[in-house]
């Protein structure tokens, strides 16, 4: 057994604050200390802990949730939540105030949230420095639930890991969020700045949503809304489907700001009724900057990525960038939704008379020089290589174009976009 999977699994088979505790005579003998690990059963009593195995549950188990962390988050450790059903009547909160990493182990366990529950399940606030909050294994089910606002919301926290979470649900509220990331609520400290409040350096990765059967009803709002600066944010690995939108950002209530830095990668969007993934500009404001979406699958999702306002004038150095995505053919019916012409960099590969098409701009900061081997020429055209003043046209800034006419042989050159073949300036004398 590999050495780091043999000490985590002895970490976690400690169950219970007493099983792994330090203890005076291992200090003593330079041993090194145990792993600190609580369990959330530690506080609970008969009757909470006699319905783990119903399904659904129906004693609220909130006060030993709130219990077990206020616990583990003077020192940190292992915070485990032993396999079964357990029912919170209210949001769990996760605060974070201390130097201290911990780790919420939830394999096997699953979250009921009571119709009392009109927040998230689990709310995650503060930060101290770079310290690691790791949530992972929990499922949750929301199957019926129409009142509870989504799975984990981020308000302010840095470093928050969600691993391998899994939301099971139907009939949900409209602008349910299986993740939400935003700025702390509250007034600033001194010296703070708004800033400061936001989710910095958080990732999701490996989470799914999904309904139990394909003919259950409803449909998320969100599979992740980002609000304002959480900056450094990674999704990776996730399977988001059956949502109204997949990753929706929006810009900060106050600053107008996005999150910046953001990496989208490896993810599966599926069956999405509008969007895969949304960026939202501020009337004035700046579009988000060093945004990567790359290396995921879309399928039955009309747009993989839509851009909502913006001004080319307001652009940052790194716009929104695309590679090496898949879309599967005839379910996608745009790869970029963007109306407002806002710059984003786009670098896929399709087959001639296959794939959505592609509404961008390819944005080129500093000077390009194009390098070709003998006989490797650059080729502007349809999928059949023809070209003519309808395709394969030249841009020169934002209307100056040029174009082949194959009619007369001739190169043309017009100011503005052209309106036929011939509506131009004519470079050299026709074909014979």
């Amino acid at each position: 057994m590999n050495a780091d999977l043999s000490r985590r699994a002895i970490m976690l088979s400690g169950v219970g604050a007493a099983g792994a505790a330090m203890t005076t005579e291992s200090l003593a003998q330079g041993a090194p200390p145990a792993a600190r690990s609580v369990s959330v059963t530690d506080f609970m009593n008969a009757s909470q802990l006699a319905q783990l195995t119903a399904d659904p549950p129906t004693v609220d188990c909130a006060a030993a949730f709130q219990a077990a962390w206020d616990s583990i988050q003077q020192r940190g450790g292992i915070l485990v939540v032993p396999p079964g059903n357990y029912l919170l009547a209210s949001t769990w909160r996760c605060a974070v105030s201390n130097p201290a990493n911990i780790m919420v182990s939830g394999w096997g366990a699953r979250l009921y949230a009571s119709p009392a529950v009109s927040g998230f399940a689990i709310e995650v606030r503060g930060a101290f420095n770079e310290y690691m909050l790791d949530i992972e294994g929990l499922a949750f089910d929301h199957r019926g639930n129409g009142t509870v606002a989504g799975c984990v919301e981020v308000l302010g926290g840095h470093c928050l890991h969600l691993r391998r979470c899994v939301l099971e649900y139907r009939s949900v509220r409209r602008d349910y969020r299986f993740v939400r990331f935003a700025a702390a609520p509250g007034a600033l400290r001194r010296n703070e700045s708004r800033d400061d409040r936001q989710s910095f350096w958080c990732k999701v990765e490996g989470c799914s949503i999904r309904r139990r059967s394909g003919d259950e009803p409803g449909l998320v709002g969100h599979f992740a809304q980002v609000v304002g600066g959480a900056n450094a944010l990674v999704f990776v690995d996730n399977c988001i489907q059956n949502c109204a939108i997949g990753i929706g950002f929006e810009p900060d209530p106050e600053t107008a700001t996005l999150a910046n830095g953001v990496v989208i990668d490896r993810n599966f969007f599926e069956d999405i009724a509008e969007v895969g993934i949304r960026m939202t500009i501020a009337p004035g404001g700046y579009g988000q900057t060093g945004l990567r979406i790359v290396h995921n699958r879309f399928e039955f999702c009309p747009v993989a990525l839509e851009i909502v306002g913006g001004d080319r004038a307001k652009t940052h150095s790194q716009p929104p960038f695309l590679f090496g995505n898949y879309y599967t053919a005839g379910s996608v019916a745009a790869v970029v939704r963007n109306p407002g012409n806002y710059p984003v960099s786009v670098l896929e590969t399709r087959y001639p008379g296959f794939g959505p098409p592609i509404d961008n701009d390819l944005y080129l900061s500093g000077d390009m020089t194009f390098r070709f081997d003998a006989d490797k020429n650059l080729h502007l055209g349809g999928y059949d290589g023809s070209a003519d003043w309808n395709r394969g046209r030249l841009y020169f800034g934002h209307n100056a174009s040029m174009w082949y006419q194959p009619s007369d042989g001739r190169l043309y050159v017009n100011a503005r976009s052209p309106r036929s073949g011939s509506d131009g300036s004519p470079l050299g004398p026709p074909k014979p």
